[in-house]
């Protein structure tokens, strides 16, 4: 996990370095589990899926140590609202810590 938290970390230091840091800190980005064919994306899956990836843990974790401001849009298939929620409170159980 802690691999994966430098991987979005990086990224966000890079979208700061191209389009600049307000860009970075108020990001409008989706997200959700895909499923992956040759041909590319194939579809949008679940949080409750485990074969596919990548986990929202990392990502809430760098916007909560960077202090980002992002616009984060859930594309979970079915589920979306409740996969948002479970984003939602696991980034603000962060910011207690």
């Amino acid at each position: 996990m802690r691999r994966r938290f430098h991987f979005c970390r990086r990224l966000s230091d890079t979208i700061g370095d191209k389009l600049g840091d307000e860009i970075a800190r108020n990001l409008h980005c989706h997200f959700s589990k895909i499923e992956w064919s040759a041909g590319g994306e194939k579809r949008h899956l679940t949080f409750a899926d485990t074969l596919y990836g990548p986990p929202f843990e990392p990502l809430m974790e760098t916007i909560v140590n960077e202090r980002l401001t992002p616009t984060v849009i859930c594309e979970s298939d079915g589920t979306m609202s409740d996969d948002a929620l479970t984003m939602k409170r696991y980034y603000e159980g962060r910011l207690t810590k």
